[in-house]
């Protein structure tokens, strides 16, 4: 009666990750959140847009590509439809878009790069703690072969870890001085430049200026 989109998850097969349908998980991994509401809210929509991505291979195996955006997307409109203050409709959708990212990190993030953390904190931005919780109360939701129970607390102390070392958080140049620099107008190239440098700078923050402007 409240949020009739969630039905169509009930009896919906999922993948080796999961031993429940898409209904169960869902109410597993909101079970699962701190009693926060950002996260509870986060915890209940996060797969809704399985319904409408689900694919199935020749051996019956079920994808779901994409999911997390299309959930974020219907998460706002059922949120917005229920009066939800703003601030909480965008940043259960914010949470519920980037709760994927980390899944391919395993439990201990052997293979992941600074830079990879840096792009992800980025992301996150104030929403950081809500968004762990989400993907901490998902990943304890999954069969039991695939549980990483331990990935979230390595996240923080990977985050501690770099924030450790004082790195620049700010990109040393600005709008202004790839224009001067390029000798550009205002538009759309400075932005792609400045998207070129951020690549760069999130690689290696401790570049100067004048290095980033010669590395675009």
């Amino acid at each position: 009666f409240i949020i009739p989109k969630l039905m169509p998850l009930v009896g919906l097969a999922q993948n080796k990750y999961h031993e429940h349908d898409a209904y169960k998980h869902t109410l597993i991994t909101t079970f699962n959140t701190e009693p926060i509401i950002i996260q509870r809210l986060a915890a209940l929509l996060h797969d809704i847009g399985k319904q409408v991505t689900v694919t199935k291979n020749s051996e019956g195996t079920h994808s779901f590509y994409g999911h997390e955006k299309e959930s974020a997307t219907m998460a706002r409109q059922i949120l917005t439809g229920l009066k939800f203050p703003n601030i909480i409709v965008d940043k259960v959708s914010k949470i519920i878009k980037l709760h994927m990212l980390t899944k391919q990190w395993g439990n201990e993030l052997k293979d992941v790069k600074d830079k990879t953390i840096r792009k992800f904190v980025k992301k996150a931005g104030d929403d950081m703690e809500d968004l762990l919780g989400l993907i901490h109360a998902d990943n304890l939701s999954h069969a039991k072969e695939f549980i990483m129970a331990k990935q979230v607390d390595t996240i923080r102390s990977r985050i501690i870890e770099i924030q450790n070392r004082k790195e620049p958080i700010k990109m040393p140049i600005s709008g202004v001085d790839i224009m001067e620099f390029f000798e550009v107008g205002t538009g759309r190239e400075v932005g792609a430049l400045l998207k070129v440098g951020e690549n760069i700078f999130l690689d290696e923050p401790t570049v100067s200026k004048n290095n980033l402007l010669l590395a675009i």
